[in-house]
């Protein structure tokens, strides 16, 4: 028997400048079993994880997540879709996804499962480095740049979660990244911050879609599932090009967590579940999953699994056989 289940809304300031991030937080009305947090990723919405999250509630969890800066109901406007809003977003960025852990849960801790304004707790922020031991067990979901932002949080934040799932993820090595980073450098001399280039964006993503033809769609490397693909295109959420603040943004990020004494940080015994499309361009084919599995183990991690999913491409939880993948994920949370 499953669980009725709550929506809520709600917004708390940024890291960065005060801004509002939007978050939603999806409750069971019976027991809690745990807490879920979903990290969205690039130029989408935590909107389009809804029927993941409902049914997350509905097995007993409690899901919530946000929407980045420049992204879903956080942008202000069509203009600021995929534009994080500055060179500095990183820290904040990470902040923000450490502050909405935090605020989901003191809720919990505190074991107030009920008659809880989220408005109101929304003020009582604490220190990004005040520490959190939840009776309750918590899981983060990281999905493409917040797969990356994740593995980033568990570096900065090590004891931010009881179990991370880092899915659709991907890698650049350090000289492509360098690469990047001269190429980025160059535009960011001659145009703003909020500029938008067709081929940094490229660079960044298009190119992921050169390796499936014929090609129907710009985004046909996303899914095989070309309904998931079409309401992607539809959404008006959704497909924005990046800015250079941006791509700044991911190559800060990018660069953060290749780097060996920083993933040294990372709790040891935490468990690990990856997962990730063997058709993922952004994945490397499986290549690059493989050889973040291994940098993992390498950095002393002792509790690291990973599941391929052949015939499946970078969203999996949209993809044709997305069932199979939530029995793992829901058999990884509940272990």
């Amino acid at each position: 028997m499953t669980n009725i289940v709550t929506k809520e809304r709600f917004a708390f300031p940024s890291k960065l400048d005060n801004k509002m991030i939007h978050a939603v937080i999806y409750r069971p009305e019976k027991e809690v079993k745990g807490l879920v947090q979903v990290i969205h990723g690039f130029a989408e919405h935590i909107g389009r994880y809804e029927k993941f999250m409902t049914l997350l509630a509905e097995q007993g969890y409690v899901a919530f997540g946000t929407d980045h800066l420049g992204h879903g109901l956080t942008a202000e406007n069509e203009s600021e879709l995929s534009d994080v809003g500055s060179y500095s977003a990183l820290d904040p960025m990470l902040a923000d996804q450490k502050e909405i852990n935090q605020i989901v849960r003191r809720q919990y801790d505190s074991m107030n499962h009920s008659g809880y304004n989220s408005q109101d707790d929304s003020q009582q922020h604490s220190q990004d480095n005040q520490q959190y031991d939840s009776r309750i067990p918590c899981i983060i979901l990281g999905h493409s740049m917040g797969s990356l932002m994740l593995r980033g949080l568990l570096i900065r934040y090590p004891d931010i979660c009881d179990k991370a799932i880092i899915m659709g993820t991907g890698d650049n090595l350090p000289i492509l990244l360098r690469i990047f980073s001269l190429i980025l450098a160059l535009f960011k001399a001659f145009k703003p911050g909020n500029y938008r280039s067709p081929f940094i964006n490229y660079l960044g993503v298009g190119k992921y879609n050169s390796s499936f033809k014929p090609k129907k769609t710009n985004n046909d490397w996303l899914s095989e599932n070309p309904e998931n693909v079409s309401r992607y295109i539809k959404d008006p959420y959704c497909g924005a090009l990046g800015t250079l603040h941006t791509y700044d943004f991911l190559l800060k990020l990018m660069t953060l967590i290749r780097k060996p004494h920083e993933l040294a940080k990372m709790q040891k015994d935490l468990p690990v579940l990856f997962v990730s499309g063997e058709q993922d361009a952004f994945g490397g084919f499986g290549k690059g999953v493989n050889l973040i599995v291994q940098l993992f183990k390498k950095a002393g991690m002792q509790n690291v699994k990973l599941i391929l999913y052949p015939g499946m491409r970078h969203e999996i939880l949209k993809g044709k056989d997305h069932n199979q993948v939530i029995r793992d994920i829901l058999d990884f949370i509940e272990k």
